[in-house]
């Protein structure tokens, strides 16, 4: 709905990444980093190196983390 502060999805997948065109963060892609520590998860970052030739990897804050929510939904969930 325009002006509801929502906005129509547009990404641009690659093999390990999916870049978000409206908010125009990269995220890791086919990860099960929910099943981490958040030291391990910081590790995780920190190890990764370049992927699609970026680099520099680290740990979303809790803002850009919601960015992922479908909250149009009956319960907001993350668009695999």
């Amino acid at each position: 709905m325009p002006g509801s502060g929502t906005h129509t999805p547009s990404y641009t997948p690659t093999t390990n990444t999916v870049r978000d065109n409206v908010t125009h963060l990269v995220w890791q892609r086919g990860t099960s980093a929910a099943t981490m520590t958040y030291p391990n998860a910081q590790n995780y970052c920190a190890t990764l190196g370049t992927l699609d030739t970026l680099s520099g990897w680290r740990l979303p804050s809790r803002i850009e983390l919601m960015s992922l929510l479908e909250i149009q939904a009956n319960t907001p969930y993350i668009d695999t």
